[in-house]
């Protein structure tokens, strides 16, 4: 697993590249709270989305995957 630190330098390349390329756009963030507990579920359309979810989130984000992704060389 990335450090935090490492996920925090990646979050605004990835949302540029996501924004220019695919002109991805968040709606409903002032529902998320700053601290405390959440869960973000999400519908997912494609096995990219939970990392697009992250980009908005100005908070450390951990996620719940089905056990075989954990065997794709990315992943």
């Amino acid at each position: 697993m990335f450090p935090q630190w490492a996920l925090e330098m990646f979050r605004p390349i990835v949302g540029f590249f996501s924004r220019v390329f695919w002109k991805i756009e968040f709606y409903g963030l002032e529902n998320v709270p700053a601290q405390g507990g959440v869960i973000i579920a999400a519908n997912h359309q494609t096995y990219i989305d939970p990392f697009w979810l992250s980009v908005p989130i100005k908070r450390p984000t951990r996620y719940l995957a089905w056990s075989a992704a954990f065997n794709w060389p990315l992943v």
